[in-house]
Protein backbone atom coordinates (compact mmCIF):
# COMPACT_ATOMS: atom_id res chain seq x y z
CA UNK A 1 0.00 0.00 0.00
CA UNK A 2 1.12 3.62 -1.18
CA UNK A 3 2.18 5.67 1.97
CA UNK A 4 0.64 9.60 2.10
CA UNK A 5 4.76 10.91 1.43
CA UNK A 6 4.95 8.51 -1.69
CA UNK A 7 1.42 9.68 -3.16
CA UNK A 8 2.92 13.48 -2.58
CA UNK A 9 6.61 12.76 -4.66
CA UNK A 10 4.14 10.83 -7.40
CA UNK A 11 2.03 13.89 -7.83
CA UNK A 12 4.93 15.94 -7.48
CA UNK A 13 6.93 14.51 -10.14
CA UNK A 14 3.23 14.46 -11.92
CA UNK A 15 3.13 18.01 -11.24
CA UNK A 16 -0.20 16.96 -9.78
CA UNK A 17 -0.17 19.34 -7.24
CA UNK A 18 -2.23 22.87 -6.74
CA UNK A 19 -1.37 25.64 -3.71
CA UNK A 20 -4.03 26.19 -1.41
CA UNK A 21 -1.68 29.03 -0.24
CA UNK A 22 -2.43 32.20 -2.21
CA UNK A 23 0.10 34.73 -3.24
CA UNK A 24 -1.43 38.62 -2.29
CA UNK A 25 -1.70 41.21 -4.92
CA UNK A 26 -1.72 44.86 -3.89
CA UNK A 27 -3.15 47.10 -6.17
CA UNK A 28 -0.15 49.74 -6.87
CA UNK A 29 -0.66 51.58 -10.21
CA UNK A 30 -3.67 52.19 -12.67
CA UNK A 31 -4.03 49.64 -15.20
CA UNK A 32 -3.37 46.90 -12.38
CA UNK A 33 -5.64 43.54 -13.16
CA UNK A 34 -6.59 40.38 -11.63
CA UNK A 35 -8.62 37.88 -14.16
CA UNK A 36 -10.59 35.04 -12.41
CA UNK A 37 -13.13 32.76 -10.82
CA UNK A 38 -14.47 34.18 -6.95
CA UNK A 39 -13.61 31.73 -4.51
CA UNK A 40 -14.39 33.32 -1.25
CA UNK A 41 -14.07 36.39 0.99
CA UNK A 42 -14.20 37.02 5.02
CA UNK A 43 -13.97 40.23 6.82
CA UNK A 44 -10.48 41.22 8.34
CA UNK A 45 -9.92 44.01 10.96
CA UNK A 46 -8.14 47.21 9.86
CA UNK A 47 -5.36 48.61 11.21
CA UNK A 48 -6.04 52.04 10.48
CA UNK A 49 -9.57 53.49 12.38
CA UNK A 50 -10.37 49.86 13.52
CA UNK A 51 -12.69 49.12 10.31
CA UNK A 52 -12.59 46.09 9.03
CA UNK A 53 -12.63 44.98 5.23
CA UNK A 54 -13.20 42.11 2.97
CA UNK A 55 -9.90 39.87 1.79
CA UNK A 56 -10.72 38.26 -1.83
CA UNK A 57 -9.85 34.71 -2.73
CA UNK A 58 -9.96 34.65 -6.15
CA UNK A 59 -8.40 31.34 -8.28
CA UNK A 60 -6.32 32.62 -11.86
CA UNK A 61 -4.16 31.76 -14.35
CA UNK A 62 -1.74 32.07 -11.75
CA UNK A 63 -3.09 30.28 -8.58
CA UNK A 64 -4.93 31.47 -5.49
CA UNK A 65 -4.87 35.32 -5.09
CA UNK A 66 -5.86 37.23 -2.14
CA UNK A 67 -6.59 41.01 -2.49
CA UNK A 68 -8.56 43.95 -0.55
CA UNK A 69 -10.59 46.22 -2.62
CA UNK A 70 -11.26 48.79 0.95
CA UNK A 71 -14.26 49.38 2.63
CA UNK A 72 -15.82 51.51 0.04
CA UNK A 73 -15.90 48.82 -2.55
CA UNK A 74 -17.17 46.17 -0.41
CA UNK A 75 -20.49 47.78 0.56
CA UNK A 76 -20.91 48.09 -3.77
CA UNK A 77 -18.85 44.27 -4.89
CA UNK A 78 -19.31 41.64 -1.95
CA UNK A 79 -22.86 40.97 -2.02
CA UNK A 80 -23.41 40.63 -5.69
CA UNK A 81 -20.27 38.62 -6.26
CA UNK A 82 -20.88 34.50 -7.35
CA UNK A 83 -18.63 31.43 -6.71
CA UNK A 84 -17.39 30.04 -9.72
CA UNK A 85 -18.02 32.79 -11.61
CA UNK A 86 -15.03 35.12 -13.86
CA UNK A 87 -14.40 38.57 -13.29
CA UNK A 88 -12.22 41.12 -14.81
CA UNK A 89 -10.82 43.69 -11.98
CA UNK A 90 -8.50 46.43 -12.58
CA UNK A 91 -7.68 49.20 -10.25
CA UNK A 92 -8.55 52.73 -11.71
CA UNK A 93 -6.37 54.41 -8.70
CA UNK A 94 -7.73 56.35 -6.08
CA UNK A 95 -10.55 59.05 -6.03
CA UNK A 96 -11.17 62.06 -3.99
CA UNK A 97 -14.88 61.76 -1.47
CA UNK A 98 -14.41 64.96 0.19
CA UNK A 99 -13.71 65.64 3.56
CA UNK A 100 -10.10 65.04 2.42
CA UNK A 101 -10.52 61.52 1.72
CA UNK A 102 -9.77 59.12 -0.69
CA UNK A 103 -11.25 55.36 -1.91
CA UNK A 104 -9.74 53.26 -4.10
CA UNK A 105 -11.92 52.89 -7.42
CA UNK A 106 -11.89 49.67 -9.59
CA UNK A 107 -13.76 48.70 -12.51
CA UNK A 108 -15.01 45.41 -12.75
CA UNK A 109 -16.67 42.70 -14.87
CA UNK A 110 -18.29 40.13 -15.18
CA UNK A 111 -17.45 37.05 -17.81
CA UNK A 112 -20.65 35.56 -19.29
CA UNK A 113 -22.71 38.18 -17.96
CA UNK A 114 -23.83 38.57 -21.76
CA UNK A 115 -24.89 36.23 -24.62
CA UNK A 116 -20.75 36.34 -26.20
CA UNK A 117 -22.14 34.78 -29.82
CA UNK A 118 -21.09 37.12 -32.20
CA UNK A 119 -23.93 38.98 -34.06
CA UNK A 120 -23.46 38.67 -37.90
CA UNK A 121 -23.22 41.61 -40.11
CA UNK A 122 -25.85 42.64 -42.50
CA UNK A 123 -23.70 41.18 -45.45
CA UNK A 124 -23.84 38.16 -43.51
CA UNK A 125 -27.42 38.21 -43.01
CA UNK A 126 -28.44 38.42 -46.74
CA UNK A 127 -26.18 35.80 -47.73
CA UNK A 128 -27.30 33.46 -45.23
CA UNK A 129 -30.82 34.33 -45.98
CA UNK A 130 -30.09 33.61 -50.03
CA UNK A 131 -28.56 29.84 -49.38
CA UNK A 132 -31.86 29.57 -47.39
CA UNK A 133 -34.55 29.97 -50.17
CA UNK A 134 -32.28 28.46 -52.82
Amino acid sequence: METYKERYEKAKKAKALKSLTPDYHDWKSDGNEIVGAYVSHAPVEGTLGGKSYNQYIFDTDNGLVKFSLGSAADNEIAAILAPGVIYHIEYAGKEEIGGGRQVNKFAILELGAADFTPIPDKKTQKDDKAVDQE
